[in-house]
């Protein structure tokens, strides 16, 4: 082989290099995904793990139901072992009512009569024509899922709860705060035609 004819054949190996380089395939978008949802469970993780440390709060703000013009104000103290005091007021037509006690056992106070009932949802529902949903909304108010419970959710870039569907009922958080960790400022649940909004303007969280 002359040397003319082999700095030809090094010249043509080198174009055929460059060329498959310049039309590789670019990395399916599948996996692109894959690693994008890597990262958002390991993000959810930590949030999590930080949201767990607010299991017993306070929580100022204002509730409505869909068809409602007004919202009731709200004051929520969620404390250990499953025990809450929830006091609506404003206008939900039969003035103040407050809440106390366990999901599965609650006193009602509302009308100037006090009874203890053991379906409280079914109770509130009587009352004001709709119900939070009370094992749940412990979570449900902080971003998180109702632990034992099967549920979808789908999490957003930071790794935040974004909507989840549980029980029925599918929760959507419609806004985050800047506090840390990171709480729900407005989330929304909905079963069938029933929509209800709690709009969180302060919370605290307690010992």
């Amino acid at each position: 082989m002359t040397a003319r004819r082999l700095r030809l054949g090094l010249a043509l190996s080198a174009l055929l290099l460059l060329s498959a380089c310049a039309t590789r395939p670019p990395v399916p978008a599948a996996d692109a995904r894959a690693v994008d949802r890597e990262t958002r469970l390991n993000r959810w993780a930590e949030h999590r793990q930080a949201l767990d440390a607010w299991a017993q709060f306070q929580l100022e703000g204002r509730v409505a139901a869909s068809g409602q013009a007004l919202s009731a104000r709200l004051r929520w103290v969620q404390r250990a072992d499953r025990q809450f005091d929830l006091w609506l007021s404003g206008p939900i037509g039969i003035g103040a009512v407050r809440l106390s006690g366990t999901p599965d056992r609650v006193e009602i106070r509302a009308r100037r009569e006090t009874w203890t009932s053991t379906e409280p949802e079914a109770d509130l529902t009587a009352l004001l024509g709709w119900s939070p949903p009370l094992t749940a909304l412990p979570y449900w108010a902080r971003g998180l899922p109702e632990p034992g419970v099967a549920v979808r959710f789908h999490l957003d870039a930071a790794g935040r709860i974004t909507q989840l569907e549980q029980a029925g009922w599918t929760m959507t958080v419609v806004g985050y705060g800047d506090t840390t960790p990171a709480l729900p400022t407005r989330i929304e649940w909905q079963r069938d035609a029933q929509t209800v909004t709690l709009i969180s303007d302060r919370w605290q969280r307690t010992p």
